[in-house]
């Protein structure tokens, strides 16, 4: 697996993320990208996307939804990853203890703020 960018999608502040959803989503039409999904469902992020979808053609790479508890698929995606946005100190731990050196960039957002 090569991605372009893998996303966490947590809920922050209690709420799902629209706009980060959507804008990985149009990411993925230059790259692959993988959503860790974090207490978010796919069912969640498919209704946010459904809209969406039918906007970018069918011919677009597309998203990969792995659920963070997922540990193989996870570090997949840290190494597979050009860039990474994480959130949670869960991620953001995993992200810095298993692929750092290997990571081109790098997001981490402390949401306690």
């Amino acid at each position: 697996m090569q991605l372009r960018i893998a996303i966490e999608i947590v809920r922050i502040g209690g709420r799902v993320p629209l706009d980060l959803i959507i804008n990985g989503y149009r990411s993925s039409k230059y790259g692959s990208v993988a959503f860790i999904l974090n207490g978010v469902t796919p069912q969640i992020v498919n209704r946010i996307l459904d809209p969406v979808v039918p906007t970018m053609g069918l011919d677009i790479p597309g998203v990969r939804y792995i659920d963070i508890k997922s540990e193989v698929d996870v570090v997949e995606a840290i190494f597979s990853a050009s860039s990474i946005i994480a959130f949670s100190p869960e991620f953001c731990s995993t992200v810095t203890e298993r692929g750092l050196p290997y990571i081109k960039d790098l997001i981490l957002i402390d949401t306690k703020q």
